[in-house]
């Protein structure tokens, strides 16, 4: 079954590496690129840029920096995980912070994971495969909704 998931990252170079690291684990997937919080939503939502797209079901996945630009990653998980909609969507923060206080923050909010990026390229390589794997393979995720629904 192809998968969607949806990378939300200001940084080029950093989307380049997810990018390639997500093609090395042989997972069939979609990728949806946004770059800050308040497109994202926009995104979700198919508000302001993205209302003319189609209905279309929600991620199976996101890998959500944690500092954005207009609206930081924390926001932004705060908002998701207490909308109907999006609450059950597995949010996996991707940051180069080891603040205790973002990693705390982060799971307060409803974060499924949080993985430091600062790493070599074969390390996050493997890592991207074992979150797919956990996420995609071993996991049951409830059924996806469509953003016409309510949130309840």
């Amino acid at each position: 079954m192809r998968r969607k998931i949806l990378l939300v990252e200001d940084n080029p170079a950093h989307e380049e590496l997810t990018r390639l690291a997500l093609k090395k684990t042989g997972y069939d997937y979609d990728l949806a690129v946004v770059r800050d919080g308040t497109e994202l939503l926009e995104y979700l939502f198919r508000q302001g840029r993205y209302v003319q797209l189609a209905r279309v079901d929600m991620p199976d996945l996101i890998l959500l920096d944690l500092k954005l630009p207009r609206m930081d990653g924390l926001e932004v998980l705060r908002k998701l995980k207490t909308d109907g909609r999006t609450r059950s969507i597995p949010i996996v923060m991707l940051s180069s912070s080891t603040e205790q206080s973002d990693i705390q923050t982060s799971y307060k909010l409803g974060a499924n994971s949080y993985i430091h990026k600062r790493m070599n390229a074969q390390e996050f390589n493997e890592v991207l495969k074992d979150i797919l794997a956990y996420w995609f393979d071993f996991s049951k995720l409830p059924p996806k909704v469509f953003v016409e629904e309510e949130a309840k």
